[in-house]
């Protein structure tokens, strides 16, 4: 099993450089996530559509097909006490922090293709950044 972020999973929809690789992963494992990924899966590919690179059309089909290699999502309730203690200890968006309280309840890696997550939170979870 291994949690993964919206950075890795829109890797994948979205056919980024290293989406192969995240992929492979992805099939390998048990991906699991905070519910809170719909949300965030969603919004990158607004963006996506608002920036010009996606019409709304391809949105709401990747958008249909991005949960599929998700095995489980957990409430993000079940989560907000350790979500925000590592906000508010590291100083990180509490979003992002839910993903690593994930990991760090299951003791399983969190996949991301988040530099800055990697950095900061290497101490408390087993983080595995895509390069």
């Amino acid at each position: 099993m291994l949690v993964v972020d919206a950075s890795a999973l829109v890797m994948v929809l979205l056919h980024e450089d290293g989406w192969e690789r995240v992929f492979d992963l992805l099939a390998a494992e048990e991906p699991i996530a905070p519910d809170l990924l719909v949300a965030e899966a969603a919004n990158a590919l607004w963006r996506r559509v608002r920036a010009g690179g996606r019409t709304a059309d391809e949105a709401r089909a990747l958008m249909a097909d991005a949960m599929a290699p998700i095995t489980r999502l957990v409430p993000t309730a079940a989560l907000r006490e350790r979500a925000l203690d590592l906000a508010l200890r590291r100083d990180h968006p509490a979003y992002e922090c839910f993903y690593v309280a994930l990991a760090m309840r299951e003791a399983i890696p969190l996949l991301t293709a988040d530099r800055r997550i990697g950095e900061r939170f290497a101490g408390d979870a087993n983080i595995l950044v895509l390069s």
